[in-house]
């Protein structure tokens, strides 16, 4: 795998989202201020509601704003084998049953999944539970995280 072409995959991913995103929170914006979203009785919220759908919609455009920004101002850390994990690092894991995960360490954008190169790429954030237990690992350490209720043992085989 590529870091550059990953990290690419994710600015990409994110401004997928933001253009969606942002269609949503004008669609919101326009019924928000339609003559028709005007309270007929006290007990008539419907303008209200969508005032707030289109408040929350366009907090998480400028979220979406701000991780496209820090991914393309990210430096590129150019990690090895002998590197520890830090927050850009791309790590491979290895479970005992052979099950392969591969996470990127990103300064925002948590829980987001792309694909590159037929391999599933998972964002997590230095914060997250596993990107704490990640952090200032080593190729061969092993980490203990649940997957689908069950805890595993995930073995560090590689650091990007």
């Amino acid at each position: 795998m590529n870091k550059k072409t990953v990290i690419q995959k994710i600015i990409e991913a994110l401004e997928h989202s933001l253009a969606m995103m942002i269609k949503s929170a004008n669609l919101a914006h326009e019924t928000a201020t339609h003559k028709e979203s005007v309270a007929k009785t006290k007990y008539d919220t419907f303008g209200l509601e969508a005032s707030y759908l289109a408040h929350g919609q366009s907090k998480r455009v400028d979220e979406l704003e701000e991780a496209v920004d820090a991914f393309k101002k990210m430096p590129i850390i150019e990690l090895d084998d002998d590197s520890e994990v830090v927050v850009t690092a791309l790590v491979c894991l290895e479970s005992e049953d052979g099950e392969k995960q591969n996470i990127f360490i990103g300064p925002t954008g948590g829980g987001l999944s792309v694909e590159c190169d037929s391999h599933q790429i998972t964002v997590v954030t230095a914060p997250a539970p596993l990107g704490r237990k990640l952090l200032g690992k080593m190729v061969g350490d092993e980490v203990l995280f649940p997957v689908d209720k069950v805890t595993k043992t995930f073995e560090i085989v590689k650091v990007l």
